[in-house]
């Protein structure tokens, strides 16, 4: 019988951490950079179409991940 290995998330702060542990984490529904930026869309691009459209350069959405990774992980200490 193989035993299932509980998932651990010690390391990771945004990315490819459940909701929920989030949630319990902060103790809000989404990560605060989330959250950041759908209010800046809903200023910002209200009326714009096709925000979305248009895929990032994998290194510039790579570089950004890392960064967010690093600052919110400074925040939740």
């Amino acid at each position: 019988m193989k035993r299932s290995k509980t998932p651990d998330y010690c390391d990771r702060v945004v990315f490819g951490v459940p909701l929920v542990v989030s949630q319990q984490r902060h103790g809000q529904p989404l990560p605060q950079c989330v959250l950041y930026a759908m209010r800046r869309l809903r200023r910002a691009a209200a009326d714009a179409v096709g925000v979305f459209r248009k895929s990032g350069v994998r290194s510039r959405v790579l570089t950004l991940r890392e960064q967010l990774e690093a600052d919110a992980g400074l925040l939740s200490r």
